[in-house]
């Protein structure tokens, strides 16, 4: 049974584990956050005559691939795939030079902020019958008279009694003739419990409960969804009713599944589901009473967006907007794109690859259709941005750099966005080498871009994260970048140290995006005095002793501690000669036994349950398992306050992460709690991320390296996922949000609860002072080794130091057989 608790700024949605100590959350912050064929209309077709005439074909958006395909090949990654970036660049070359033949019209956008206006999570961006447009939120309604340019503030007499109730507003909606539907819920009880209602509010103001017995499969209300005719519909997580104004309401129509989200228009609900993939999104004709069947549709929303997030009601990946004459728009960040219900195309008339929808920090919350060819987009951040069509911008920008990562990087997609937003001039292609689902292998995915690099047909921009740094610096693949960084280094600080740590023979070949340190939390006594594994590893026998029966570090198999600790020791096992190095290793080997026959010995076997299934569940869903993760060490912290965990270990990668770990020992029965840098064979460690190289080949090395002036700069790492390089952007995220904090400083709040749904433990978060935060500034200023993960070293040393430390190997065997394996490797 899902239980809610409520802490001052948040809201957290818990279920019970095995112990009651472990809570899966989700949180809702009130708080401001940077989160049949083709139907033309009249402009359409003008463009498409003017296609026709000149014997071309082009996508609105201008990137080729996808207007006139079928919905297999139109369901990549818009802008963002090989084949994609060759349409692209085709398209690009076969214009050069051509004057007039060059391909006109594309989407352009243009920006409203409204951040200091209203505040997240917003309910609903809807458009009513005069034509105004309306930002419903808690905090206010804003409404537009000139299609979004400029906004009234709208506060009527119902909506400041609602406030006046302390309840808690779930979720807004408003139907095109001004009713409006509330959901909103208070905690009544000792126990927390939560209650929740449904209410409409009628054009003249009058309120009307609606009244439903909903079963426990249902739970409660959770969206409202209004027809074009002001019909009202809700969903539960398993039906959805049809609600008349008196308050009355008829179940139509029951689901096998979860509906996250509801469109309605034209007769038809629209339904989406964030874990169907093969037969989302849901079609329902409400006069046929059945389901229409399109997969088209479904086959692209699988192929393009797959497993999708979704934050309640407030934001998703993809949203779903119902258009005119039978058709449907989806947004998402692939851009948007546009298909007739039956047809068998879908249209890209946005690309996202040139769009501020494809940025992961423009988390897109609602969307109305403006008129026949614009659009007004609401992202969480209180941003607003219109996209209006331009016949008169070129289809696709005249210039063209391209961008690869082995994996799709969010942080990459944010660079990319906001450098196109800048250079509007300049085609970015981001290419990915990988696509998420193993089809292609890694070592397959190396050989086919070095093969691309040889043929001069490479990337300008490299990222390296997965790709063999140290065999593209020798093989003068990079661009040195020395005295570039010398040269931004001082208009905008980086952290020198960490460019040196990663530096060849004294030159700057990459430089990353963020980093994380990994670090140690416990309360034991010499906690303070560990310096190295092995007196890491006596921490953890002490403990035992101490608790003979808990789990110690978190981690019950010989492959998941292998993995947690080899960050600070793996820049020792290879020599200057590039060799293993067989003292290093052995010795890593016996500690890491140390630490494991401890973490077993007598350990419950509940515990060693949990956490098999816990990591073969997370292998479903990830292409590692839990066992082969790099951990973030606040993924334990409900266990370890709630008393069933004895040490914190993993990585310390965002400031919030570094909030609640440095808030520990400020809470009741945590003051002795100490957190540390996580010591190993090596020290001062950080693992560097999205680490970005130019190619020493790049046709356009100016275009690359103002690509790199927009990675590096402080308005984009302030956004990125991690600790940034700049030290601007640092001081940015490191700058309280004044509006968060209570009298005492108080940022956040979690809490474990029973199986009974009582809470049994709560820890508070607090903004550091002045004097810790400086503390850590110069703690990342003394980083001076970085962990670069070799995945092939660490897959031989993690094979037999398993074998080793469960007893099917002595350490000098396994040490013979690393050996040979690393210089098998080496070798090719």
């Amino acid at each position: 049974m899902m239980r809610i608790q409520r802490s001052k700024n948040c809201i957290y949605m818990g279920s019970k584990n095995l112990k009651g100590t472990e809570c899966i959350f989700a949180l809702m912050e009130n708080t401001k956050e940077e989160k049949k064929d083709m139907m033309i209309t009249k402009r359409w077709k003008k463009a498409a005559a003017l296609l026709l005439a000149g014997a071309m074909f082009f996508t609105m958006a201008g990137c080729g691939g996808e207007r006139g395909t079928d919905a297999n090949t139109g369901s990549g990654d818009a802008g963002g795939t090989e084949a994609d970036t060759g349409n692209a660049k085709e398209e690009q070359d076969g214009n050069a030079g051509k004057g007039d033949a060059t391909a006109m019209g594309r989407y352009v956008e243009e920006q409203i902020d409204l951040s200091d206006r209203i505040m997240s999570p917003y309910m609903d961006l809807c458009k009513r019958e005069d034509g105004s447009l309306v930002i419903l939120s808690d905090s206010g309604i804003l409404v537009s008279k000139d299609n979004g340019a400029t906004w009234d503030e709208e506060t009527p007499d119902w909506l400041s009694d609602v406030r006046q109730e302390g309840v808690y507003i779930m979720s807004m909606a408003m139907a095109p003739d001004g009713t409006t539907a509330l959901l909103w819920g208070e905690i009544v009880g000792l126990e927390d419990s939560w209650n929740q209602w449904l209410k409409l509010v009628l054009p003249d103001g009058t309120q009307v409960s609606v009244d439903a017995e909903l079963t426990e499969e249902e739970g409660y209300f959770k969206q409202v969804a209004f027809g074009q005719d002001s019909s009202i519909f809700a969903s539960t997580d398993s039906s959805i009713y049809q609600v008349q104004q008196d308050g009355s309401c008829e179940k139509i129509l029951s689901l096998d599944f979860n509906p996250c989200w509801i469109w309605v228009k034209d007769g038809r609900i629209y339904i989406d589901n964030n874990w169907e993939q093969e037969s989302m999104p849901v079609i329902y004709d409400l006069e046929a009473k059945d389901f229409i069947e399109d997969e088209v549709l479904a086959e692209f929303v699988a192929g393009s967006y797959g497993v999708r997030n979704m934050n309640g009601t407030s934001s998703c990946d993809m949203y779903i907007l119902p258009g005119e004459e039978e058709t449907v728009y989806i947004a998402g960040k692939k851009g948007v794109h546009r298909h007739a219900l039956g047809g068998n195309m879908m249209e890209q008339i946005v690309d996202g690859s040139i769009s501020l929808l494809s940025n992961p920090s423009y988390i897109l919350a609602d969307m109305v259709q403006l008129e026949e060819d614009a659009f007004l987009a609401l992202f969480e951040g209180g941003r607003l941005v219109r996209f209006i069509y331009d016949p008169n911008a070129a289809a696709v920008p005249e210039k063209l750099i391209t961008v690869y990562s082995l994996q799709e990087n969010n942080n990459v997609r944010q660079a990319v966005s906001y450098y196109q937003m800048q250079n509007p001039d300049v085609f970015v292609s981001y290419r990915i080498g990988m696509d998420g689902n193993d089809s292609v292998a890694r070592e397959d995915a190396i050989k086919k871009l070095n093969t691309e690099v040889m043929a001069g047909e490479g990337p300008d921009i490299f990222v390296m994260d997965d790709l063999p740094f140290d065999s593209y610096v020798s093989k003068g693949m990079l661009m040195d970048l020395t005295e570039y960084l010398e040269e931004y280094s001082k208009k905008e600080p980086l952290f020198d140290n960490v460019l040196d740590a990663l530096a060849k023979d004294g030159r700057a070949y990459a430089v990353p995006a963020t980093i994380s340190i990994p670090q140690t939390v416990s309360g034991a006594d010499g906690m303070e005095k560990v310096k190295n594994l092995s007196d890491l590893a006596g921490i953890v026998e002490q403990l035992r002793k101490e608790h003979p029966v808990q789990d110690i570090i978190g981690i019950s198999g010989a492959r998941g501690i292998l993995k947690r600790f080899a960050a600070t020791s793996e820049p020792k096992w290879i020599t200057a000669e590039r060799t293993v190095d067989r003292e290093a290793i052995g010795e890593y080997l016996e500690q890491c036994k140390r630490i494991f026959d401890a973490q077993m010995d007598g350990l419950d076997e509940a515990v060693i349950e949990e956490y098999n299934e816990k990591n073969e569940r997370m292998a479903e869903y990830n292409p590692v398992p839990m066992d082969g993760m790099d951990w973030g060490i606040q993924r334990d912290l409900l266990n370890y306050i709630g008393g069933s965990q004895r040490m914190l270990t993993g990585w310390n990668s965002a400031q919030s992460v570094f909030v609640e770990t440095a808030s520990i020992n400020r809470n009741q029965g945590f003051e002795n709690v100490v957190v540390m840098p996580m010591e190993g064979q090596c020290s001062r460690i950080f693992k560097p991320a999205t680490v970005a190289a130019v190619s020493a080949v790049s046709g356009h090395p100016d275009l690359a390296l103002g690509f790199m002036d927009v990675f590096l700069s402080s308005s984009v790492q302030g956004m990125y996922d991690g600790l940034p390089l700049n030290q601007n952007a640092f001081d940015f995220q490191f700058t309280p949000d004044l509006e968060r904090l209570d009298e005492e400083g108080m940022y956040g709040s979690k809490s474990t609860m029973d199986e009974d749904g009582n809470t049994i433990s709560v820890i508070n978060s607090y903004w550091p002072s002045d004097e810790v935060i400086a503390s850590f500034k110069e703690e990342l200023t003394e980083l001076d080794t970085a962990y670069i993960p070799d995945q092939m070293l660490e897959k031989a040393v993690f094979d037999q130091g398993v074998s080793y430390m469960q007893g099917g190997k002595t350490l000098d065997e396994a040490l013979d057989e690393i050996e040979s394996t690393v210089a098998i490797y080496m070798a090719e």
